[in-house]
């Protein structure tokens, strides 16, 4: 059955009727999932909105930190509030620390803090010591009464035989070492505890903050939440988290249920719905990057009419990018999952890629059954008419991509064979300019030549009229 759309924006006054499994106050936050969006879909125990979101944000924000690194705090005073986390999921020596952007901040002074722990220090030893000594009190006022009690058995005992005595004595005897080697068994399990305290007190997680940032919104569903966040990659981000839940084997809060990375946000139509699944897919899809197993679900509202349309939008998307890929079960763990959900009037887009590994990706489902492993895929989930259309809708594409193929050689034939006649085309070209100029430089020779002959005929002419002018003068 679909989950029905229920609106808990305003608060329910005291007397309308309010089911068992709804609690009246809602303390999620109140901005709804934008379109466009990318971040995490948080499934939530009903009433527990506000505590599962601070679980699922401090999960990815210890996620983040273990993939990208994080920023340390300069000071010893942690607010987490500022988006400051314990690390103990691996060796804090091993995490990558960022440069802090705000700059350095000033250390605090540790030279008061000495101090009072000298004094706290002095006065425990104090306090240690009057325990002691009316400890050590007690003890010689128990022993005293114990010799008084023991003077006045004696006495009565002393009427009795001999053996009598003989073997209350050592009965007592044996009494006592039993207790003396009980209190030592004590006074060693107290020592071995308080070293393991101290051990344990010793130990101190290293407190580190995120580079990103997470914001939560609601959705038309109460528990069901939409974390938006920055994150460059948000698949790594989810693997990472459940990878965390999984070496820690303990959850902080049971109010988280679901973490899915969610890709791609729209509104709940055919053509928005293609359009974003070709911008989202297609970097996950790259056919540069070989084939690939997936695999297409709605999460409910199967019954609709559009349920179908939907699926088959994605599907053909997926094989408009890398024809190659080839569609499987999700239980035999293919290399991508894409999920559908509708929630409202908008439609969810997830990529998953370890959907039975990590049980769903329900953090509690992951530690109360362990990691998950997956089927083998033999077909019999496929019936046998849709293989008989995946089988001809394979062989069309093997078609299809054999004519472009060809249509892509002759074409390349015919580009080579344009790229030759226009370098023959070149090379005549250069030739006639190359012959045209040496016939002007030849042509600008001859008329060089012609205007030295004319200029020395014109110096001649004019030394030998001057010469006839001296003759006659």
């Amino acid at each position: 059955m679909s989950r029905p759309w229920q609106d808990f924006g305003s608060r329910r006054s005291s007397q309308q009727y309010v089911p068992d499994h709804q609690p009246e106050i809602y303390a999620g936050p109140e901005e709804y999932m934008d379109v466009g969006s990318r971040g995490f879909l948080v499934n939530i125990l009903m009433g527990k909105e506000e505590f599962g979101i601070d679980d699922a944000v401090e999960l990815l924000r210890q996620a983040t930190i273990k993939l990208y690194g994080g920023i340390k705090p300069r000071n010893k005073k942690f607010d987490v509030a500022l988006g400051y986390v314990k690390i103990d999921f691996m060796d804090p020596e091993s995490v990558k620390i960022l440069p802090m952007p705000e700059g350095e901040e000033m250390e605090e002074n540790t030279e008061p803090t000495k101090e009072t722990t000298k004094t706290g220090n002095a006065g425990q030893e104090k306090h240690n010591g009057s325990s002691k000594t009316a400890q050590e009190a007690a003890k010689v006022t128990k022993n005293e009464k114990q010799d008084t009690k023991g003077k006045k058995t004696e006495e009565v005992r002393g009427k009795s035989d001999d053996t009598k005595t003989g073997k209350t004595a050592e009965t007592a005897g044996s009494d006592k070492d039993k207790k003396k080697a009980e209190s030592g068994d004590s006074q060693s399990e107290k020592s071995d505890i308080n070293q393991d305290k101290k051990g344990e007190s010793k130990i101190e997680y290293q407190w580190m903050k995120c580079s990103y940032k997470f914001k939560a919104y609601r959705t038309e569903i109460r528990n069901i939440m939409f974390i938006k966040s920055n994150v460059p990659d948000i698949a790594k981000v989810a693997d990472s988290a459940m990878e965390i839940v999984i070496s820690r084997k303990v959850l902080n809060g049971d109010a988280v249920r679901q973490l899915l990375p969610v890709h791609g946000v729209c509104q709940n139509d055919y053509h928005h719905l293609e359009v974003m699944s070709r911008r989202v897919l297609a970097p996950i899809f790259d056919e540069n990057q070989g084939t690939k197993g997936f695999s297409v679900f709605l999460m409910d509202k199967l019954s609709d009419p559009g349920a179908d349309i939907l699926i088959e939008t994605v599907r053909n998307s997926i094989w408009s990018i890398n024809p190659s890929a080839w569609q499987s079960s999700p239980l035999t763990e293919p290399d991508i999952v894409v999920r559908l959900e509708i929630i409202g009037k908008k439609l969810i887009l997830s990529c998953l890629t370890h959907f039975m590994r990590f049980r769903h990706y329900s953090p509690k489902l992951l530690l109360e059954s362990g990691v998950g492993e997956a089927e083998d895929d033999d077909g019999t989930w496929v019936p046998s008419e849709v293989r008989k259309m995946q089988e001809m809708i394979r062989a069309e594409r093997e078609k299809r991509r054999e004519l472009e193929r060809q249509r892509e050689e002759e074409q390349r034939k015919e580009r080579e064979k344009r790229r030759e006649e226009a370098e023959a085309r070149r090379r005549e070209r250069i030739k006639e300019d190359k012959e045209r100029e040496e016939r002007r430089r030849e042509k600008d020779r001859e008329r060089e030549k012609q205007r030295l002959e004319k200029k020395e005929e014109k110096k001649d002419d004019s030394k030998a009229s001057e010469k006839k002018d001296d003759s006659k003068a």
